[in-house]
């Protein structure tokens, strides 16, 4: 039973992921490589999906995540902005992370009761 709502879980983290990559307010790397990590788990790490496949995974969506969160602020340096608006930049795309996190808490604590 946990086999397959892990699998479930895990799909849905790659959808939200995917969805992450259009709509700015969804973190879209690590929540495809939460999915993919999830499913892994749950297949104890069989292939294709190794813990070498993971770990190689890991550190492209560090990379891709950080890249994501620096080129605003490279852009908006580069055309002139001020420095308030060049701090803006990262704060509201971390704010918009940390709030997506807390509400996606919400339907699943309203699951579980």
């Amino acid at each position: 039973m946990f086999y397959y709502i892990g699998l479930i879980v895990g799909a849905i983290f790659i959808f939200l992921g995917l969805e992450g990559s259009v709509l700015p307010v969804l973190p879209g790397p690590p929540l495809s490589f939460l999915g993919l990590f999830l499913c892994a788990f749950v297949r104890d790490f069989s292939p294709p999906l190794t813990p070498t496949l993971i770990m190689m995974m890991l550190m492209v969506t560090i990379a891709v995540t950080v890249v994501d969160y620096f080129i605003p602020l490279i852009g908006a340096k580069k055309y002139g902005t001020s420095s308030s608006n060049q701090a803006n930049t990262s704060s509201f795309r971390s704010r918009n992370a940390f709030i997506s996190f807390c509400s996606m808490g919400l339907p699943v604590g309203k699951a579980s009761f």
